[in-house]
């Protein structure tokens, strides 16, 4: 059943795809460049602005209508260096993380109720947060203290990991830029994609908790952007100069990865364990087919530097630019499977025909008939479907309009 499952899933990706062609991307709002997408529909993002001389305001918003507009939840304005948010990391659409930094001190609040309220943690820092949570009471976080090099990672309220030889920062609070991200797999084994003293990309893994941490790549005048990992053996890591590692060793060797660009890359997101996409500077976006082995490049209509990229089983992928301008593939297709709004197919399970009854809103659609294997029987515009010469077992019915797509599985007995 598992392995139906996975074909059904893998088919319903490939037909979307073939159904949609090529990518044809557009602005769909304008969120800002703080962005994080949870899922398809649920999103936030925050800005910082300066008010007076002194003073600060954050504002963090959240989007419940696939991005198409954003509503403030959450705002604070104060003097002296106060307010603003250090970062943002959310685990699922209701459960997440910021960190508010006032006068250089950083606490961590987090919401369970998709940000309709907050509470205080006793975690806490100064600027220059990276966070990774694997639940709402387990989770890492680095930050840069201030004053020569030395910096932290913090388990809940331990200090693990102290340095000399490794920054941890953000871009935004130390030039040259660096860009610390941590990446836990499960609560022994992380990464850390940082830079050190003589100003070399590096990563760092852990398999004790965070207790120590021993450096598996280093790549000199170079700045890794992104870690992402498909399963517990492979992942990838992007940066400057067009850079893409792979490891299919759970981390322990990193191999390079042809690009054919030298844009910085700085942002990877897989759909599933083979589609994926890296967006990068001047408009570049990569994406591959087949595991991260090889990548292609994939036209887009303008040269900004994407710096956030998102992207689903379902073919839909976003992209964030470094001007807060959010792009969508146009695929956003509704997919509703079983729907008794739009589509209801009876009798179901049957022994000889089918009937569509289709809502009145749907028109020019197409019906086809697939089995488990995603291979096509038939194509048709007709309601009714004779299944007299069809063997026994498990089907899709797919119904396609102009811009939506509707499926549901029937079973023949």
């Amino acid at each position: 059943m598992k392995t139906r499952h996975l074909l059904f899933l893998l088919f319903i990706q490939f037909y979307i795809t073939e159904f949609k062609g090529q990518a044809n991307w557009s602005i769909i709002s304008q969120p800002g460049e703080n962005l994080i997408i949870v899922n398809q529909t649920t999103g936030y993002t925050f800005k910082n602005e300066a008010v007076g001389s002194h003073g600060y305001k954050y504002t963090l918003k959240k989007s419940t209508d696939g991005f198409q507009s954003f509503s403030t939840i959450k705002s604070e304005t104060g003097d002296f260096g106060c307010y603003m948010l250090d970062e943002l990391y959310f685990i699922d659409a209701d459960t997440g993380f910021i960190g508010i930094m006032c006068q250089g001190l950083v606490s961590i609040h987090k919401t369970i109720d998709g940000g309709q309220t907050w509470t205080q943690s006793s975690l806490g820092g100064t600027y220059g947060l990276s966070m990774d949570f694997l639940s709402l009471n387990n989770g890492y976080y680095s930050y840069r203290p201030g004053g020569g090099n030395n910096s932290y990672l913090k388990k809940n309220e331990n200090i693990i990991y102290t340095t000399n030889k490794y920054i941890l920062t953000k871009d935004n609070y130390q030039l040259p830029l660096t860009t610390t991200k941590i990446k836990f797999l499960n609560d022994s084994i992380g990464f850390i994609i940082c830079k050190d003293t003589l100003n070399n990309a590096v990563i760092l893994k852990t398999t004790n908790f965070g207790y120590s941490w021993v450096e598996k790549k280093n790549i000199n005048n170079n700045l890794f952007k992104d870690i992402y990992f498909t399963s517990d053996s492979i992942g990838f890591v992007v940066g400057t100069n067009g850079c893409i590692l792979r490891t299919n060793d759970f981390g322990e060797n990193w191999q390079t990865i042809t690009s054919n660009t030298i844009n910085n890359l700085n942002s990877i997101d897989f759909a599933n364990d083979n589609t994926g996409y890296i967006v990068g500077d001047n408009g570049e976006i990569l994406k591959t087919q087949n595991l991260g082995l090889n990548w292609s490049s994939e036209h887009f209509n303008n040269s900004s530097d994407l710096i956030y990229v998102r992207s689903f089983l379902n073919g839909n992928v976003f992209i964030n630019d470094n001007n807060g301008n959010l792009y969508n593939n146009q695929v956003n297709s509704i997919i509703k499977i079983d729907s008794n709004d739009n589509l209801i197919v009876q009798p179901n399970p049957t022994s000889d025909y089918i009937n569509i009854l289709i809502s009145p809103e749907m028109k020019n659609y197409k019906i086809c008939l697939f089995n488990m294997l995603g291979e096509k029987l038939l194509t048709t515009t007709e309601n009714q479907i004779n299944l007299e010469r069809i063997n026994y077992g498990e089907y899709i019915i797919m119904i396609t309009t102009e811009n939506q797509i509707y499926h549901s599985k029937i079973i023949k007995q």
